[in-house]
């Protein structure tokens, strides 16, 4: 007779992103985490999206950079989906370094940035999402901001309104303490 609540790691991160947060002023809202893999825990008029399984936002299709020849990471999709091109395995696999190793003028921040962009690209056209929050371990590095920004803009070239870049796309607010706080104020609500 206890009430427990069923998710994702990353539903709670993004809930306590929601609740507490770096996007507790929206409504809409996708939290993204880049680690050992890619995932996206979505807000919609204040609820969690699910639907007949929580979202794969982590395997969605993308276009390769010009320079990039990295066969992918991902079992499934090798080099096609964003798991496989931007997870923190794929930047190790593909530069031969860990994402912490890699200095900041590096090929591999502008490709990865490339990819983030895309993908909130695509969240964005589909989702129309107030806010866009990065977490993981791979946004640790805060050069990635500014590039992932410059990136979005030249590809959305101007299609659809957002806010400005520096409110739209931010790092997370609670740190690496955003998933268990997400699995507290989830249990809360069921109180």
């Amino acid at each position: 007779d206890i009430p427990y609540y069923w998710t994702t790691d990353v539903n709670g991160a993004g809930w306590a992103e929601f609740t507490t947060g770096a996007a507790k002023d929206v409504d809409n809202m996708v939290y993204l985490t880049v680690g050992t893999g890619v995932g996206a825990g979505i807000v919609s008029g204040g609820h969690l999206v699910s639907g007949y399984g929580h979202p794969e936002a982590g395997h969605i299709f993308l276009q390769k950079h010009p320079e990039d020849t990295y066969a992918g990471h991902c079992p499934f999709h090798g080099a096609n989906c964003l798991e496989g091109l931007a997870a923190g395995p794929a930047i190790e696999e593909r530069w031969g370094m860990s994402a912490k190793e890699i200095p900041d003028d590096h090929l591999a921040w502008r490709m990865e940035a490339f990819y983030l962009a895309q993908a909130i690209l695509d969240y964005t056209m589909i989702l129309r999402p107030e806010k866009v929050v990065l977490g993981g371990g791979v946004p640790h590095r805060e050069i990635l901001f500014p590039l992932i920004r410059e990136s979005f803009a030249e590809q959305m070239s101007d299609y659809l309104a957002v806010p400005p870049l520096d409110d739209y796309i931010v790092p997370v607010a609670n740190g690496d303490n955003a998933g268990i706080l997400g699995c507290f104020y989830l249990a809360k609500t069921l109180l």
